[in-house]
């Protein structure tokens, strides 16, 4: 995948004048913290800040983000979290420094298993000469031990406005309306896009076809469940938005979908369970009997409103 060139991305541009400046001081950190929303661009803005690290040549930084660099390592978490041997693997690479230093990826930190969060500390603490550790956090640095994240110099991206997000989904080719939705729906520019290029919206709108038609009781709770176990992550996301809207009176998230009058400490319950569940992982059967265990309590909440003949239908 060819990473964006953070200066196409204008609501990065800022924060990478701002980091040229922190790396032209006196004392140049040598761990940094990327701290942002998913999708804002965390991860072309690191590969920037190795560019100007290692690389001599003048010119933009779009042939570096395409063919990388043999003194830059990159580490995603596995399945499980990102392992201690994954680390170690790491540091012992960040310790054969060459001439220039060496700079380090960890995408996605909070996903650091403990013993892993541990050996990093110490290669944070005591780094070898020249070399830079730059780490990504989805949200909040407090995902990251307090003894990490103290050692790093944290570096905060806040979104853009949904208007400057609006604008530049606009210039991608991307629709007004499903653009407005997009961009509310994700508070990073590049995530909304991601949905909008993979059928976003028309798995989002299967999802409320289906929902509406369970409701209805014109399809089984376990149908429902069964096709949209594997899709956790964006079904979540969806209830969530919906609970948020009829919480606050006002379709902020679903403009498409009605405000039903539920029952508040009820549909408090579904969006704790929704976030704990989001903490934890869960295999796929765990997630069909959470996802089932949620629709009901979110029908109970609305239960009023079943004399509705379509009730999560304008």
């Amino acid at each position: 995948m060819v990473l964006p060139d953070p200066e196409t991305l204008p609501w990065l541009r800022p924060h990478l004048e701002r980091l040229e400046r922190l790396f032209r001081g006196r004392r140049p950190p040598h761990a940094i913290l990327l701290v942002g929303p998913r999708g804002i661009g965390k991860r072309p803005l690191a590969h920037a800040i190795a560019w100007r690290k290692l690389w001599r040549k003048e010119g933009r930084s779009g042939e570096f983000l395409q063919n990388g660099h043999s003194d830059l390592l990159e580490i995603a978490p596995e399945e499980g979290g990102m392992a201690i041997d994954q680390i170690r693997l790491a540091t012992d690479w960040l310790r054969a420094t060459s001439h220039s230093g060496r700079v380090l990826l960890l995408l996605e930190s909070e996903k650091l298993l403990p013993a892993a969060a541990n050996a990093l500390l110490k290669t944070v603490e005591e780094p070898p000469q020249g070399a830079l550790i730059i780490l990504t956090v989805h949200d909040s640095p407090r995902k990251l031990p307090a003894t990490l994240r103290s050692r790093c110099h944290p570096f905060r991206l806040p979104p853009p406005s949904v208007e400057e997000t609006v604008t530049w989904l606009r210039a991608r080719g991307v629709p007004d309306p499903v653009a407005q939705l997009a961009a509310v729906r994700y508070r990073g520019p590049l995530a909304a896009y991601r949905w909008v290029e993979t059928g976003g919206l028309e798995r989002r709108n299967r999802f409320w076809q289906d929902l509406s038609l369970w409701w209805q009781g014109e399809r089984s709770l376990s149908e429902v469940s069964g096709a949209w176990e594997g899709a956790w992550g964006e079904v979540s996301f969806e209830l969530l938005g919906w609970i948020r809207d009829l919480l606050a009176g006002e379709p902020r998230f679903h403009p498409d979908r009605p405000l039903l009058r539920c029952r508040s400490e009820k549909l408090g319950r579904a969006a704790f369970r929704i976030l704990r569940a989001l903490e934890e992982s869960h295999h796929h059967l765990q997630r069909r009997l959470l996802l089932e265990e949620i629709l009901l309590t979110l029908r109970e909440a609305c239960d009023e409103n079943r004399a509705d003949r379509h009730p999560l239908n304008h």
